[in-house]
């Protein structure tokens, strides 16, 4: 299987994700040290976790589980073939970017659908990519990366871009060069980070003072994910290869900590709402396919929640538990 490019989820959905309602049953043994200084350790994670896979003809569909990786189902329609999905704060809605191919470019819309696979709605409609997407934390807010260039091998210049749920009141944050993309707005509401160039930058919410906190000797940083008390951010950091770690630091760029160390990638980490446990997608077992896993936040207690055949990426937590209480019939 051809290794998935960093940059390629964000402009150009891999087609290497398939069907599986089977999860992986027993945990795994820890394969890092306790960090010192972190949370207190939750014994279970709670909550419901969005992702992306694919159904046997290669359409990626959005699916739900409940945190430990019980009762997944799918709530796109089977036609639709979508990205980088993230799950509302609250817990009832997932917006997503849906792939459309047309002859000499691609083109990725953002969408929004009800938990329970109804309210489907287009938000945008520009010639380009659009997706890798972070929900304000009253979700009133969608902060996205958009690339207006037709090619994506690879695209040569994206920005930050903010709208309202709605699909309204679409603004540009960023205005410069580098492929700019990954944005993580904090839980006050106050900053984004997000990947430019090879490292992290921080911003404030309407795009002033923008600077790099992360600046990697070698590969490049990209995912940041805040954790729920704002203090500190999350990211997958390249090792070269097309392979990468999970690493946390403070919110300032300082006090860098590698949390997970493989012969593989491990990327687009997110955080449980209690801070507790890191969700992420991996490709360590089997080898080249990724799944969803997660750990706690010292690195402990690593489990695998999905087992599909070719793969699930893109994973995001929400503290509401939608998926066991929805009643609503989903997209088969």
């Amino acid at each position: 299987m051809k290794r998935l490019s960093h940059w390629a989820p964000l402009f150009a959905v891999p087609l290497f994700l398939a069907v599986s309602l089977t999860t992986a049953g027993a945990g795994n043994a820890p394969f890092a040290k306790a960090k010192p200084g972190l949370q207190r350790l939750a014994t279970k994670p709670t909550g419901t976790i969005a992702f992306v896979r694919s159904n046997a003809c290669g359409h990626q569909k959005v699916w739900l589980m409940n945190a430990d990786g019980s009762y997944q189902r799918a709530i796109t329609p089977p036609t639709m073939n979508v990205g980088y999905a993230t799950i509302s704060p609250d817990g009832r809605r997932v917006a997503f970017g849906r792939q459309f191919a047309s002859p000499g470019w691609v083109q990725n819309d953002i969408y929004v659908i009800n938990v329970n696979g109804t309210g489907l709605r287009r938000l945008t409609t520009t010639k380009g990519n659009e997706e890798a997407l972070t929900w304000s934390p009253d979700g009133r807010r969608i902060a996205y990366a958009s690339s207006y260039m037709t090619t994506f091998n690879p695209p040569q210049r994206s920005d930050i871009w903010v709208m309202n749920a709605d699909g309204s009141g679409k603004h540009r944050l960023t205005r410069t060069a580098p492929l700019e993309s990954s944005p993580s707005r904090s839980p006050d509401g106050k900053r984004i980070a997000y990947a430019r160039g090879s490292g992290i930058w921080l911003m404030t919410a309407h795009g002033h003072l923008r600077h790099p906190i992360t600046s990697p000797s070698v590969g490049f940083d990209y995912f940041p994910a805040w954790t729920p008390d704002g203090s500190r951010i999350a990211f997958a950091r390249s090792r070269g290869g097309g392979l990468g770690d999970i690493w946390l630091m403070q919110a300032a760029g300082s006090h860098s900590v590698q949390l997970t160390s493989n012969s593989r990638d491990d990327t687009r980490p997110c955080w449980s709402p209690d801070g507790r446990w890191l969700a992420f997608a991996s490709d360590r077992r089997p080898r080249g396919v990724y799944h969803i896993w997660v750990m706690r936040s010292d690195s402990t207690g690593l489990r695998r929640l999905t087992a599909g055949r070719t793969g699930e990426y893109s994973p995001s937590w929400s503290r509401a538990s939608t998926v066991a209480r929805s009643t609503a019939r989903a997209p088969s």
